[in-house]
């Protein structure tokens, strides 16, 4: 069975059981212990499943949130409306922090116009967007959360 095909069976148990054990996983896919291990640390890497001892849960179970990618096709139109609104907000010479998000990704074209403006974020993405746009940045310190690419921890909240 194809790595892909391993892959998507996971998580077909998982939608059904909530919780799966290793030892069903090799004897369902007649696979190897490694081979199971390996495919949910990939899962898990992506977001689709939390590994526990012995098995794997869903992540929703612990608020599973979509990568900067699937969230940044979505409601496209509405995100730049309520970007330009709120950057019309902010005056000459402020301090603003943006937190990373698709919405506020779409604020920084409409921050060029705005004079003295210094910007305090937690994206990596936005800090880089932010810095092409001439735009003062200052980013927070922390662990970076591969799937939104956030900066968080302690360093970050301080």
């Amino acid at each position: 069975m194809l790595t892909e095909e391993r892959h998507q069976a996971i998580l077909a148990r998982l939608e059904q059981e909530e919780i799966v054990k290793v030892s069903e996983l090799i004897q369902l896919l007649d696979a190897s212990e490694s081979t199971i291990r390996r495919d949910l640390q990939e899962l898990e890497d992506k977001g689709f499943l939390v590994r526990i001892h012995g098995g794997a849960k869903k992540s929703q179970q612990l608020g599973f949130e979509p990568n900067m990618s699937e969230k940044t096709a979505k409601f496209q139109t509405e995100k730049q409306k309520i970007a330009r609104a709120a950057a019309q907000t902010i005056k000459n010479g402020e301090v603003i922090y943006l937190d990373a998000g698709t919405t506020t990704l779409e604020m920084i074209p409409f921050l060029s116009a705005i004079t003295g403006l210094k910007v305090v974020t937690n994206s990596v993405k936005h800090a880089s967007l932010l810095i092409d746009h001439g735009i003062d940045t200052m980013i927070l310190g922390g662990t970076i959360k591969i799937s939104t690419n956030a900066v968080l921890g302690i360093n970050a909240g301080e």
